[in-house]
């Protein structure tokens, strides 16, 4: 028989798959110039989303060029808006992401896989 603890590190694990996926989904289908429905309302956002660093180490890859130029411009609510069009993400998710950002994890002028 399974554990609970190791029944929630599957879990965990499913959850930062499905998040990466998506990213993945919403980053080709930005380029593609289509828009992806967000998650539906009947499942459970994830408590916390991964943020993937970029080869620098930063997370610049979730941050798309739009909102990278709201932080640029002092707009944090507008960053947190774009980041929520562009992933599907939810409000505490995206927020959390443009934190990170604006905390120098993520240098808004810098290159991310959005480019």
């Amino acid at each position: 028989m399974i554990s609970k603890r190791e029944l929630e590190r599957r879990i965990g694990m499913l959850e930062q798959e499905v998040a990466s996926q998506r990213q993945v989904i919403n980053e080709l289908a930005a380029r593609a110039g289509v828009s992806v429905p967000a998650r539906p309302s009947q499942f459970a956002a994830p408590a916390q989303v991964p943020v993937q660093p970029t080869a620098g180490g930063s997370a610049a890859g979730v941050l798309p060029p739009q909102a990278r130029q709201a932080l640029a411009e002092g707009k944090k609510i507008e960053a947190i808006k774009l980041v929520r069009e562009a992933t599907g993400l939810g409000l505490k998710e995206a927020k959390a992401i443009v934190d990170r950002a604006i905390a120098g994890q993520a240098a808004p002028g810098s290159t991310s896989a959005w480019s």
